[in-house]
């Protein structure tokens, strides 16, 4: 009977081991599946725009972004960056953009 306890015994450990060296695996597995994200948010460089009679940050965001993001979020970051509180901007405000991809694409 004693023996028997010990093989019981025995046995739940193994499975109690195997059951932490696959969950062990497993979370491995699920970090190294994790996608890279190399830094997309962060700006290559920042362009200094001055505001002029006419501008709207609507019309600079669209003069510097594309199809990649959305204006509104661009225009976000733009008050965010400048800390701006308000999307009101005077002729001879000094505004400056982030740039997000290659300068071909923003200027064109």
């Amino acid at each position: 009977m004693n023996e028997k306890r010990k093989q019981r015994k025995m046995l739940r450990k193994r499975r109690r081991n195997s059951l932490m060296f696959i969950l062990l695996f497993f979370c491995l597995i699920v970090l190294q599946m994790k996608p890279t994200v190399l830094e997309a948010h962060t700006p290559t460089e920042y362009i200094a725009v001055i505001v002029e009679e006419g501008d709207t940050l609507w019309k600079i965001a669209k003069r510097f972004t594309n199809d990649r993001i959305d204006i509104r979020q661009y225009i976000n970051l733009i008050l965010e960056h400048n800390r701006k509180t308000s999307a009101v901007i005077y002729p001879g405000d000094v505004l400056e953009i982030p740039l997000y991809f290659d300068k071909k694409i923003c200027y064109n």
